[in-house]
């Protein structure tokens, strides 16, 4: 099975766990995608704003200290209305889609359950960069 997508896209990684965080930027990267970290919301945000414009897709922690993943979500697309965003958690998706939902929050693009394999998260990059960008 090829590991490889076609396209290289630019994505912005936000999670705060060092050792979650080098693996899941060396899997990318291994893919052939360029990676931006982000340890937190804050900078997360800061970076977006910098160059939103310039970001592909953001793979994005429920989990953060200082502000959670649905909150930083609901920045970030207002930034960007069509930012695509996968949600990756240790969590159920069920359980984190629900706290969205109550938060008022537009949907992720797709889930990544913690702890997730390579191929599963090559293919969710691929599977959310080749669906429509949000309305």
């Amino acid at each position: 099975m090829q590991t490889t997508p076609a396209e290289k896209y630019r994505i912005l990684l936000v999670e705060d766990e060092r050792p979650v965080r080098e693996i899941a930027r060396l899997m990318m990267q291994f893919a052939g995608h360029e990676v931006i970290i982000a340890a937190d919301g804050a900078e997360a945000l800061a970076i977006f704003e910098r160059m939103g414009s310039d970001i592909d897709l953001v793979l994005l922690d429920y989990s953060l200290p200082g502000m959670d993943g649905i909150d930083v979500m609901g920045k970030l697309r207002a930034i960007r209305k069509d930012a695509r965003i996968i949600m990756s958690s240790g969590y159920g998706r069920g359980d984190v889609l629900d706290r969205a939902q109550r938060k008022g929050a537009n949907s992720f693009d797709a889930y990544l359950q913690k702890p997730f394999e390579m191929n599963e998260l090559i293919f969710a990059v691929r599977d959310v960069m080749h669906t429509s960008p949000l309305a």
